[in-house]
């Protein structure tokens, strides 16, 4: 589906100092393609450097009127992370419809983490055994994956790639 409607409305993003911005998706339908008129001017307005946005269009593949926007939510997450579990974190915050309930359904976790494990070279069977443990996961928490799904500190988190440590 393609959509020429602002981009989701971004509310609300809270670092653990106290500090941060207002950048949480509010968004039910997901688009599949967003103008890039509109995410240029999102970009701007949330004084995100213009460099930024080049890399991850970069790898998008510099689309010149509309941009996938799961792929470009994954990527600009990807950014501002350490690890794939720590990308996939940043999406549950940022995607959540609850607020304190933040997850992403399963199906918008392999759209992004098929897109992402390729651009990483990880191994297809990894990728495969990843997909398969997440849809259990997920088949018990009505079709979501939570936060805390990719904590590896906790315990429950599932390792994206073969060289993520806790």
């Amino acid at each position: 589906m393609d959509i020429d409607l602002p981009l989701p409305i971004m509310q609300g993003w809270k670092f653990e100092n106290g500090g941060g911005c207002d950048l949480r998706v509010r968004n039910t339908r997901n688009p599949d393609r967003v103008a890039m008129k509109l995410l240029r001017q999102r970009w701007c307005h949330l004084c995100l450097k213009d460099d930024g946005l080049e890399e991850v269009l970069t790898v998008v593949g510099k689309p010149k009127k509309k941009v996938n926007w799961l792929k470009f939510l994954g990527l600009a997450a990807g950014t501002m992370s350490e690890s794939m579990e720590h990308t996939f974190r940043i999406l549950c915050l940022v995607m959540s419809q609850v607020p304190g309930k933040d997850s992403i359904p399963v199906d918008v976790f392999n759209a992004v983490y098929e897109f992402m494990a390729q651009l990483d070279e990880v191994d297809p069977g990894h990728v495969s055994s990843v997909v398969s443990e997440m849809a259990t996961k997920a088949n018990r928490q009505n079709g979501k994956l939570y936060f805390t799904n990719f904590d590896l500190t906790s315990g429950a988190g599932c390792a994206l790639t073969p060289d993520s440590v806790a």
